[in-house]
């Protein structure tokens, strides 16, 4: 994910560029990011990491006003598209999708509020409608 603007990114994001960038790395005990550090890694790729950041809150700014580049989970980055001056490019490596797990108690599973609770999650998750 660049700015718009960037001066190294056009509507595609190819190997050479995503690896010439600097980038910024959320570090923290995420799943999402420790699979797409995994398969950075995998691909033998070293990248120019210029920021480490605890969180995701503050990495859009990070983005927005500079030419850092992130990898950020794809959910996350329309968000951050719809309020901030980014653009969302996709990987040139693959990178796995996180599985999303809910659990509840058993007595529970008949719930309508559970339901209702789960679907959300779903929806917000992996973009799935609701109905």
């Amino acid at each position: 994910m660049p700015r718009r603007g960037h001066p190294r990114f056009s509507e595609t994001l190819d190997l050479d560029t995503f690896l010439a960038c600097r980038h910024a790395v959320v570090r923290h005990e995420g799943r999402s990011q420790e699979i797409a550090e995994r398969a950075v890694a995998e691909a033998g790729l070293v990248r120019h990491v210029a920021l480490h950041t605890p969180h995701y809150v503050s990495l859009p700014f990070h983005i927005a006003s500079s030419d850092l580049i992130s990898i950020v989970p794809r959910n996350l980055a329309t968000s951050f598209e719809k309020v901030m001056d980014l653009q969302i490019a996709a990987p040139p490596i693959a990178i796995p999708d996180i599985p999303l797990k809910q659990h509840w108690a058993k007595r529970s599973a008949t719930d309508p509020a559970v339901a209702w609770l789960t679907s959300l999650v779903e929806e917000l998750f992996l973009g799935r409608d609701p109905t």
